[in-house]
């Protein structure tokens, strides 16, 4: 009877560590949020690294009144990032994993106090559905949204 006991013991003791072994293993909610959001800002700090150093030389922004010559340095840089990033894609910087986080972290900005004033804020200027694409510019004729600064 006592080796039974003592199997028995064994068996609960050994179930009980993969349980508790598995649930610690398993990254928490909030860990993964966590997770998202740094591999969302190592890509947004690539992306910023590379816009930084492509500005020196002939992209470099100058201080000017003149329209051409900003406009000039905008098309520059911008070739340059084009030719920096040939295989870019929309879902590169924010990716599929990271969507549901922000909307998730975002959604009491929405709904809670001050919900409808940061809606209408940002409905304000918002142009609507745009044929974004990556590394194209911006439609140059269309508003930027505003965003509230709780966002």
């Amino acid at each position: 009877m006592t080796t039974q006991k003592t199997f028995i013991r064994s068996v609960l003791l050994i179930t009980l560590l993969q349980i508790t072994g598995s649930a610690l293993s398993q990254p928490s909610p909030v860990n993964l949020t966590a997770a998202v959001l740094g591999r969302f800002t190592k890509r947004v700090t690539a992306y910023a690294d590379l816009r930084k150093n492509l500005e020196k030389g002939e992209a470099r922004l100058k201080r000017t009144d003149e329209p051409a010559e900003l406009d000039a340095a905008r098309k520059s840089l911008s070739a340059l990032i084009q030719a920096a990033r040939p295989g870019a894609k929309l879902g590169d910087i924010f990716t599929v994993e990271s969507r549901p986080v922000f909307r998730r972290l975002l959604s009491p900005q929405l709904k809670g106090a001050g919900g409808t004033e940061n809606q209408s804020a940002i409905n304000a200027d918002n142009p609507g559905a745009l044929p974004i694409k990556a590394n194209a510019p911006y439609p140059s004729r269309e508003p930027l949204s505003t965003v509230p600064p709780t966002f």
